[in-house]
């Protein structure tokens, strides 16, 4: 209890040191002191996880902690507040003398109302250090309602459009080309709104106004739960629509859609994984739901997700203040965390900018959140062991995974196979800094068509953004451990990640395609830190010197290529690049494979590679394969420790009963089940309950059981019999309108699967008859025998929802 008592203290001080009132409820502070009340009365679940963890030679800490976060005085945030508005000044200023330029985005007036309500909201909060700032900005505060005016322009109002109420990005454009457009404005405004009575009253119905068009869209869209960021944003926004316009059916779908997102980060992990770029984003939406909600289940369902992703962020974020490990969707390809490190800085996990703000840290000062101590304090026992090994699942495919060993001088880390945005860093190593320099360049490998390996070149994307690309070839890795004795036969360690790179034929040709003429060649880049010093050992093996570590690179199989025998300096100086250039015209498929190996200098003289791992090695290199790595349904492990599930289960029992509750139910199917019996043209109506997803993902009432998105009926046939199928189903739209059916019986143990059962879209609810490959097909007759069945029903995308199920026989 002494973890929470301190903890508690240090609420209590947040409390007062940031509390607000709210006219829309309760204040921020009573809520943080509600939420508190109710995380102290019951901590036995994450002691245990506590426990947990101290076996693994991680203890918590009391001493470390969250008293750093707590360095920023009053005076320290109103720089940044004020700051952030002075930011927005200058594009206003241009707004003023020419009028709104072609890529104006919406999100620029947005931002800048809720800077400016956040500002308010400060000086509220300390009246004694407000100051004049009004004078001094292009819109001050009275005339709000010019930049809500600016939004409603860029809205898309048109009654038959399909997109109405959301946004066009860029002032440019003729119509919606991001339909995400629509949840950042929300993000905003529905915060503009809560604290209205800052704003003047010409802009608040304005606001209004805007929030309401907006909602439908926001419920229109489905986001599935693998684009994290805006899946987040999305139900969060629904939820707290659903409260500020009393709207009960937004709210009830926005907390579906959050309990299906925490049903697949339990399941298996958060799908744009380490993302340094939109975990920021995640982390900024959750503080404000949890912050602005008046529904103590919303809240701690937004407070668990907020502190097992400050856990991921915590595994990978070093002492020194840089993030680490293999990354998916990053902006900044050198540092790879300047998002995330503008939200971590208020935790004073990194050092914020001293002259400047950034629309994440106003953000996370208004956020209020700031990370257990535990997960604190499991941050720095990584940074200071010798040793840890960290291994990550973000999808259910056997390959999505990933590996960080983190060692106080470096982390090496991998991610199996590539999220897929043209964005990722798939094999990472990052140093510690030995300088006092700002900047620590990762050391990466980019597969480059655009002679750009620094990403800072900026190609059109879809919906009209402009972001730094890279190619998306086929991608395999692991990361070994190898064990091996130093000069005096000491047992030591080698970190060794074994690569493959294909550039497959349609990537090739669509990249010739879009390049046309003047562009034939392709390179795979590996882009290093400045090494202490470096050496070619070959053609096809760099050896680069970090402190007392050495980093040998080898490309071990080339199908097709030049290796440059020297190395590219950034222009910054802090980077190189070493290049392989493909000559797309004289392979169908090209494929690399290459190992990075890292050792100590004093042993690279004075020992011998293992014989295991040069027989490893040996056997790669003869089968032109990469080994996959298998890796257990767990989402996170420390040193082999389960962690992920075990800290989520500690917070919401609902997830903790899951598996004993489906297990139980499904040991019970052969012994309790309905006894059907109908006669020819007679019908049987099966309930699935209230549909496919519900707030404690389990439910189940004797004859069907719904599992987060798959309904299980069990029944015994009496006589056999051809019979057939219906559902009462919602299918929304033509990328949500097909089911999987499944039945087993004791004599088929491993089931029969059915093709696709193509529902066609509708927006209400039907009857649909079972037909594949669509619903043009005749129906589809079952000879079933007599005896006990368990029918699946599943939908194959993510928003098709199901009511009943209706059996009927033939004959």
């Amino acid at each position: 209890m002494k973890i929470f008592s301190i903890k508690f203290v240090l609420f209590f001080c947040v409390s007062i040191f940031f509390g607000v009132m709210n006219t829309s409820g309760p204040s921020v502070s009573e809520l943080l002191a509600t939420e508190q009340a109710e995380l102290v009365s019951s901590p036995r679940e994450l002691e245990e996880v506590l426990s947990e963890i101290a076996q693994a030679g991680f203890p918590a800490d009391p001493k470390r902690g969250m008293a750093r976060a707590l360095i920023f005085s009053p005076e320290s945030q109103r720089f940044w507040y004020l700051r952030s508005l002075a930011n927005y000044d200058k594009n206003w200023r241009k707004l003023k003398r020419e009028g709104p330029w072609e890529t104006l985005s919406v999100r620029k007036p947005a931002d800048y109302l809720y800077a400016m309500t956040s500002v308010e909201l400060f000086f509220q909060e300390y009246p004694e250090l407000r100051v004049d700032y009004a004078s001094e900005r292009v819109f001050p505060p009275e005339e709000a309602h010019e930049l809500v005016k600016l939004i409603r322009e860029m809205q898309d109002l048109s009654a038959d459009s399909p997109f109405r109420g959301n946004f066009r990005w860029y002032w440019r454009q003729k119509t919606v080309e991001d339909r995400n457009a629509v949840e950042f404005v929300v993000k905003r405004l529905i915060f503009c709104w809560f604290y209205q009575n800052l704003l003047p009253e010409s802009s608040r119905e304005p606001i209004l106004e805007i929030l309401r068009d907006s909602a439908q869209e926001c419920l229109r869209r489905m986001v599935k739960p693998d684009y994290s960021n805006i899946a987040v944003m999305n139900f969060a926004n629904l939820i707290l629509l659903g409260e500020a316009l009393n709207e009960p059916e937004l709210k009830q779908e926005g907390i579906r859609r959050m309990n299906r997102f925490l049903f697949q980060t339990w399941d298996s992990g958060i799908f744009e994984f380490s993302t340094p770029t939109y975990f920021s984003e995640i982390f900024e939406v959750l503080e404000q739901l949890k912050n602005l909600t008046r529904d103590s289940y919303v809240r701690e369902r937004a407070l668990t997700l907020l502190d097992y992703l400050a856990l991921l962020t915590a595994v990978h974020w070093t002492e020194d203040g840089t993030f680490s490990g293999a990354c998916s969707r990053t902006y900044s390809y050198l540092l790879g965390d300047v998002y995330l490190r503008h939200h971590v800085g208020v935790w004073g996990w990194a050092e914020l900018p001293k002259d400047r703000s950034d629309i994440t840290i106003l953000a996370a000062l208004n956020g209020k959140y700031l990370p257990p101590e535990w997960i604190d304090s499991l941050r720095g026992k990584i940074a200071s062991s010798e040793r840890t090994v960290i291994h990550e699942r973000w999808g259910k495919k056997a390959e999505q995974h990933k590996k960080t060993l983190r060692t106080p001088f470096f982390a090496h880390g991998v991610s199996a196979v590539q999220y897929g945005s043209r964005q990722d860093q798939l094999w990472t190593v990052d140093w510690k800094k030995t300088g006092p320099e700002d900047k620590n360049p990762r050391c990466f490998f980019m597969p480059d068509g655009r002679n750009d390996p620094w990403g800072i070149a900026r190609e059109s994307t879809g919906g009209g953004h402009q972001k730094a690309l890279h190619l998306d070839p086929e991608w395999h890795a692991e990361l070994k451990e190898l064990e091996t004795k130093n000069f005096s036969g000491e047992n030591t360690f080698r970190s060794l990640a074994v690569c493959r790179v294909v550039y497959p034929q349609n990537l090739i040709q669509k990249f010739l395609l879009e390049k046309g003429e003047n562009e034939r060649s392709i390179q795979s880049v590996f882009v290093l830190k400045t090494p202490d010093s470096f050496s070619f050992e070959s053609q096809n093996r760099l050896l680069a010197r970090y402190g007392k570590h050495q980093m040998i690179l080898t490309v071990t199989s080339l199908s097709q290529g030049v290796i440059a025998q020297k190395l590219l300096p950034s222009p910054d100086g802090n980077a190189v690049a070493w290049c392989v250039t493909h000559d797309t015209e004289a392979a169908e498929e090209i494929q690399i494979d290459f190992e990075a190996e890292i050792v100590l200098l004093e042993e690279t003289a004075k020992s011998e590679i293992s014989l295991e791992k040069e027989e490893e090695t040996r056997k790669d290199r003869e089968t032109q394969s990469v080994e996959r790595e298998s890796f257990s349904d767990e989402i996170l492990t420390i040193n082999g420790l389960p962690l992920g599930k075990k800290f989520l289960e500690s917070r919401l029992s609902s997830l903790k009963n899951f598996s004993e509750e489906r297990k139980s139910w499904f040991s019970e199917t052969w012994e309790k089940q309905l006894v059907i019996t109908l006669k020819p043209q007679e019908s049987f109506c099966f309930s699935a309950i209230k549909g496919h997803f519900f707030p404690d993902f389990i439910a189940s009432d004797g004859q069907a059981v719904v599992i987060q998105n798959a309904t299980y009926f069990r029944f015994r046939i009496d006589e056999p019999g051809r019979f057939r199928l219906a559902a009462f189903v919602l299918a929304p739209d033509g990328k949500q309108d097909s089911l999987q059916l499944t039945y087993w019986t004791p004599e088929i143990p491993h089931g029969i699967h059915f093709p696709c059962w193509a529902l066609d879209s509708s927006s209400d609810w039907r009857w649909v008859e079972f037909r594949v490959p669509n619903q043009k097909s005749l129906p589809v007759d079952l000879n079933l025998p007599s005896g006990v069945f368990v029918l699946k029903l599943e939908p194959r995308e993510f928003n098709v929802q199901l009511k009943e199920l209706r059996l009927t026989r033939i004959e």
